[in-house]
């Protein structure tokens, strides 16, 4: 797969994603390693912008798609 491909798979990701703002979301999402992190997760402040976004909503729908919990929990 081709890096430009991927680079459209994941803006698609944090498009369908993408529904809230930093302040009032449920989890913080990073779509190219597709892990769900709470806003106050350490590893969110190491995440590139690029590839954040923030999400307010049921973290089933997200484990549908294929996301997953970042090690530092699990729901």
């Amino acid at each position: 797969m081709s890096k430009s491909l991927v680079m459209i798979i994941l803006r698609e990701d944090i498009q369908e994603f993408n529904n809230s703002n930093e302040q009032e979301c449920d989890f913080v999402l990073n779509a190219h390693t597709k892990k769900i992190h709470k806003k106050d997760c350490s590893s969110v402040e190491q995440m590139s912008e690029e590839n954040r976004s923030y999400y307010k909503g049921d973290i089933n729908a997200l484990l549908d798609a294929g996301y997953s919990a970042c090690k530092s929990w699990n729901p």
